[in-house]
């Protein structure tokens, strides 16, 4: 039930409207000391053991890899994405043939029969 108003008593503003009021902040519930220092420990601790675990990873991926083959892709992997899409003509390009007595070039052996070609170590 609502209280009645003393005549020429002026109306209360609305609680949203009320902005000359601060609201009061909440604060954090802060942990007590010994507490606190446990905290910080703990989080120490813990990136620790994330920071030795990327180094670890490192130093397993360079061994496992190999320095040599480390140095090569980062100074000379320049791959991209490339812009041939399915039904494509292939890019003419020189080959040459496996005997070394010369060349051909690609559209020459295009049409009729499959073209297959094959890159990779033999060896």
């Amino acid at each position: 039930m609502r209280r009645a108003r003393k005549p020429g008593s002026p109306c209360p503003a609305p609680p949203s409207r009320r902005s000359h009021q601060a609201r009061p902040r909440r604060r954090r519930a802060k942990l007590a000391a010994p507490d606190r220092i446990r905290a910080v420990k703990f989080l120490k601790r813990a990136l620790a053991v994330l920071g030795l675990g990327i180094v670890g990873f490192t130093a397993f991926a360079a061994w496992k890899i190999g320095p040599r083959n480390i140095i090569g892709m980062l100074r000379y992997d320049t791959r991209r994405e490339g812009s041939l899409r399915v039904g494509d003509r292939a890019p003419d390009g020189l080959l040459r043939l496996p005997d070394g007595s010369g060349t051909t070039r690609i559209s020459d052996h295009v049409g009729g029969k499959p073209l297959v070609l094959v890159f990779g170590s033999f060896t």
